[in-house]
């Protein structure tokens, strides 16, 4: 028995170790003889930093649809998965046709990593807005599950596909993992903390949805009030412009762009704040990461995951997208009066127990059953 993840890239991100913990939990589980495969296009330069073992990996070595398709048809004819999770619109189009074409076996489940309105509105023409989504509400159809990490993209894609509501599962990312409790701990030598600084932090790939120009906006606010610093983790093509941002605004020696760090828990922990500053999100992994690690959060209330993982803002505050003035207030009042009431507890209910049990047995279940439409199997 084969459980095959097909994702674009194999990356050191949350999609392939949240995938991995969600293969390990089924084989311990469900079947102690699964193996797993992931089928991407490509493999990012440090996706072996990830502790993964036991997986094949298959590149099929293509960003283009039609070549995609055929290798990935190559690669079902041959390895005959059981079960295939197709991550991303592209992939779960792909896996769908190639099935409905060949009339494959496998059980695929299409796994919803993003606001399906918001990808659509993100296509270049109009035409390619149009065909996508008929593309998508044809095929989709032919899944034997569909899944979303958020209640969001759960409620977002059963409006596109005009299905009934709680058609599309809930699943959301196994994100909280007890290894955090000891990396937190971990000596941590940036200057900032070995001087007691209060620091503000976020982690996030440098890219405009991220919205880190707004982070810099209300940093910049908030340095009017506090002697405080900024620590931005992580990567991605917006670097530059953000570096000549924050020398704009004349915040830049109290900004550090660390970059990639293999342990962002030992600074999640020394942190005085946690802030998300997206446009929109799927899930918000990092939200759960800086929970468990018992740093205060703030968040954007943007569509996606995030307002869910803070419980409507019991367990961090939320401000609206875009809003500098209003990010640097409540950045201002978990700094002053910070919020750790409960949200470790909470950072511990994603754990991969929690958020796959259910799952696991509705795939197991379907292994039983012919092949139905979502709108008999789901």
């Amino acid at each position: 028995m084969i459980i095959s993840f097909f994702t674009t890239c194999i990356g050191n991100g949350p999609i392939v170790k949240n995938n991995y913990k969600t293969y390990k939990y089924f084989k311990n589980n469900f079947n102690k003889d699964l193996k797993c495969h992931y089928v991407t296009t490509e493999e990012h330069p440090h996706w072996k930093d990830v502790e993964i073992v036991d997986v094949e990996i298959f590149n099929l070595k293509s960003k283009k649809a039609v070549t995609m398709l055929l290798k990935y048809w190559c690669y079902v004819r041959r390895e005959k998965p059981t079960f295939v999770v197709a991550s991303g619109p592209l992939q779960s189009m792909i896996a769908l046709l190639v099935r409905l074409v060949f009339r494959g076996k496998e059980k695929i489940i299409v796994n919803n990593h993003t606001v399906m309105s918001i990808f659509l509105e993100e296509q270049k023409t109009f035409i390619d807005r149009k065909l996508l989504k008929y593309i998508i509400m044809f095929l989709y159809q032919f899944s034997d599950l569909i899944l979303a990490i958020s209640k969001d993209v759960a409620e977002d894609l059963e409006r596109f596909l005009k299905l009934p509501n709680g058609t599309v599962m809930v699943a959301y990312n196994p994100s909280y993992d007890e290894k955090i409790l000891s990396l937190r701990s971990e000596k941590n030598s940036h200057k900032w903390f070995l001087e007691g600084r209060t620091v503000v932090i976020t982690a996030a790939r440098l890219s405009p949805e991220k919205d880190i120009s707004t982070l810099l906006k209300s940093f910049e606010i908030l340095r009017k009030k506090f002697d405080c610093r900024l620590l931005i983790l992580g990567r991605g093509e917006l670097l530059e412009q953000l570096k000549n941002e924050a020398r704009l605004l004349a915040i830049e020696p109290w900004v550090d762009f660390v970059g990639f760090v293999p342990n962002p828990f030992s600074y999640f922990a020394r942190a005085s704040v946690f802030v998300l500053s997206s446009v929109y999100e799927g899930f918000g992994n990092v939200l759960i990461e800086a929970l468990a690690c018992n740093c205060p959060c703030v968040a954007t209330r943007c569509p996606g995951g995030p307002r869910e993982i803070l419980d409507d803002g019991r367990y961090g505050l939320l401000v609206e997208v875009g809003n500098a003035r209003a990010m640097a207030d409540a950045i201002e009042r978990q700094i002053s009066m910070p919020n750790r009431d409960g949200i470790q507890n909470r950072a511990s209910e994603f754990s991969v127990e929690n958020t796959r049990a259910v799952l696991g047995m509705t795939l197991w279940a379907k292994l039983r059953m012919k092949r139905s439409s979502i709108g008999e199997g789901c």
